[in-house]
């Protein structure tokens, strides 16, 4: 629970080879759901957002439940495994030692440890109803890396993608909790614990280019080989 407010965005609009666009209103990613206003609740009923993937760990889900409720609700509890033991405490106390965790990596660490999700993911976007909302705790790691590879996926450019996942930064920077900006001055924090950082997508995407060497590939070892329907579903031809 970093932000004080929702963050909702609209992951389509992105352009697909000139002549097509990643449909808006199908998909959106947010920060979590359980401190979200009556005002924010419309805003998910005026959509309507009828299904939630959440990607937070079950003691999360649990502790923090969503106030929207969704017709349907897909669990995907992302390991994070490289900040296993890191707590605010240790954070604190100094006894986290930075340099040694790969940080310009850590989404690459996300995907390999969690590849059998992301193809849940894609199946879920298609078996599931829409509207669908991704969601975590702040919006700004799992959710955005799920995200931005279901518009990798349907062919988006590498700038737009990256493009998009900035757009959450001035929404980090107004609304994070007093006691993480606090913390912030007492030991010093990464960027990414704050922020984003735009290489850490791109890095990501790049591994995946070159470690399988095409999308269908890709797909084939996340367990999902339903491309043509996820873009007959998601994509929309661009009138002249």
């Amino acid at each position: 629970m970093y932000y004080k407010k929702l963050y909702l965005q609209d992951m389509g609009g992105l352009t697909v080879n000139g002549n097509k666009r990643i449909k808006r209103g199908l998909i959106f990613r947010s920060n979590d759901l359980n401190r979200i206003t009556e005002k924010e609740i419309k805003r998910l009923e005026a959509i309507p957002i009828k299904h939630i993937v959440d990607l937070r760990q079950k003691r999360y889900v649990y502790k923090y439940p969503d106030k929207y409720i969704a017709e349907v609700v897909t669990h995907l509890p992302v390991e994070a495994a490289e900040f296993k033991g890191v707590t605010p405490l240790k954070i604190f106390l100094r006894k986290v030692d930075w340099d040694s965790y790969h940080l310009d990596e850590i989404y690459i660490t996300m995907f390999k440890q969690n590849k059998e999700k992301v193809g849940k993911f894609f199946h879920a976007l298609l078996d599931r109803p829409r509207p669908t909302l991704v969601h975590c705790t702040a919006g700004k790691d799992r959710a955005a890396v799920f995200t931005a590879l279901f518009q990798f996926v349907l062919g988006a450019s590498l700038q737009d993608i990256l493009n998009a996942y900035e757009k959450i930064q001035d929404h980090l920077e107004e609304n994070l909790f007093f006691y993480i900006k606090a913390l912030s001055k007492i030991t010093p924090l990464p960027d990414l614990v704050l922020s984003i950082d735009v290489k850490n997508l791109e890095n990501l995407l790049s591994y995946i280019e070159k470690e399988f060497g095409s999308t269908e590939k890709f797909l084939k070892d996340i367990g999902f080989e339903r491309l043509d329907e996820l873009k007959e579903v998601y994509l929309e031809e661009i009138e002249p």
